[in-house]
Formats: C-alpha cells, sequence, structure tokens
C-alpha cells in the first residue's frame, strides 16, 4: 500500500512538473528576456541548447554560471530568448506567453515585448479588440524546435485600419445628432415683427386757410403744436402766394 502511495505521489509530482514546462512564460530582467526552466535528470547545458534552440554557452553567461561546471537536477535556469530562437512575426512554433497585468491593453503589452504589432497579437490570441482582461495568458511569439510541442495559428493578422473603423463608428452616430439638432435649430420661425403704423398727417382744411398762403399758414400750426425749444433755432422764410 505505502508502494503504490509513493509511486502515485510521483507519478502526480512528474505530471505537475510537465505541465508547468508546458506553457512558456516570458519574463524580462536587465540582461532582456528570457523563459524559466527547472533541470531534469540527464539534462546539460548542450541538451537544454537544443530543446530551445540556443547556444549553449549563452544560457550559462545569462546565468552568470561556469559552463564547464554543468549543472544539477532542480536548479532553476533562465533560458535566454534572442533573435536567433524567438519568432514574433510568423504563426508557428512553439507558443510562449505572457499574462495580462491590470490596465493593461495588446498596445502597451505590445510596445513592451519587443514592439510587437497588436494586429500579430489579437491574430494569434483570437481577438477582435486590443482590450485584454486582467490575468488573461496571451501568445507574445514563438520558438521553433523539434524538441518542443509546435502549435500553427490559422488566418492572417487584421488590419489596422479596419479596427479603427470599428472604433470611431459611435463617434460618427455622435455627430449626426448634433448636425440632426443643428438642423432643429435653424428650421425654427424668426419671430414676426410688428408693422408700425404709418405716421399720421395733419389734416388740412383749405377753406379756413388765409389770404397769406398756405405755407405761412402750416408753418403756424407747426410752431403751435411743436414749441421751438432753446436747444433749437428755426430759420424762416417769406413766401409769397
Amino acid at each position: 500500500m505505502k508502494r503504490i502511495f509513493l509511486l502515485f505521489f510521483f507519478m502526480f509530482s512528474l505530471l505537475m512538473a510537465v505541465s508547468a514546462q508546458s506553457d512558456m512564460m516570458i519574463h524580462y530582467n536587465m540582461k532582456g528576456f528570457y523563459l524559466e526552466h527547472k533541470v531534469q535528470k540527464g539534462e546539460s547545458f548542450y541538451a537544454l541548447g537544443r530543446k530551445y534552440n540556443v547556444s549553449p554557452k549563452s544560457i550559462a553567461e545569462f546565468n552568470d554560471l561556469d559552463y564547464n561546471k554543468g549543472i544539477f537536477i532542480d536548479q532553476r535556469l533562465l533560458i535566454p530568448l534572442t533573435d536567433d530562437n524567438f519568432d514574433q512575426k510568423g504563426n508557428s512554433g512553439s507558443a510562449v506567453f505572457y499574462k495580462a497585468k491590470e490596465n493593461e491593453t495588446l498596445t502597451t503589452i505590445g510596445e513592451m515585448i519587443n514592439n510587437v504589432s497588436p494586429a500579430n497579437l489579437r491574430w494569434w490570441n483570437a481577438l477582435k479588440t486590443n482590450d485584454v482582461k486582467e490575468n488573461t495568458k496571451l501568445i507574445v511569439g514563438f520558438i521553433h524546435s523539434p524538441s518542443l510541442p509546435a502549435v500553427t495559428i490559422a488566418g492572417q493578422p487584421q488590419k489596422e485600419e479596419i479596427i479603427a473603423a470599428v472604433n470611431k463608428e459611435p463617434v460618427k452616430e455622435e455627430k449626426k445628432l448634433e448636425e440632426k439638432k443643428t438642423e432643429e435649430k435653424d428650421s425654427v420661425d424668426p419671430p414676426t415683427k410688428k408693422e408700425e403704423a404709418p405716421p399720421t398727417e395733419m389734416a388740412i382744411d383749405k377753406t379756413k386757410l388765409p389770404k397769406e398762403g398756405f405755407f405761412k399758414y402750416f408753418f403756424e400750426q407747426q410752431i403751435k403744436t411743436h414749441p421751438v425749444t432753446k436747444n433749437e433755432t428755426v430759420t424762416a422764410g417769406i413766401f409769397k402766394t
């Protein structure tokens, strides 16, 4: 019974170790991007170099280790990601993942990891927008190695122009509403002006006009009705009929 329990525990630990290394998560330090690897029985710098398609000596240098002294079981090593083994333009190979943090988008993630384009990130992860939830595991590139399981992403990257058009659609709707409101304001009838009554003319009875003449009589009547003030002057003339 004890042997069965130990065998089960050993198999469980082995499966957990394999599962932990199946998802290659990208990390970063002052030397650059890297993967973490826990050394298994029978592995060496040379074996790890073949597995991750990288120079064995570069692994030793990245970890500040003596290449000639070798490595030991359960030792944690950092596997450098370089231009030679890390592909961020294609669509096949062993996927390298990144776990999104709070308030990050595909744009900010792409700028942080070698300026990989958001279009490629959407393509590899089957996303339609640049928004991403926290703790989402995203494919950010591939390693080409015959010793690692590979995947192939179908399709092609979506063009940036299409995404921009989708994001700008609500703005167009708002613009249409503003134009409609402007048209409604312009269609309102302007306030009507009241017509001013024409000035009344003084009625004159020509039968009562004096003999001196019409103009003299009219002038005298005007003075009686609207006397001249101090600030006004009157120029009079003699009219003969």
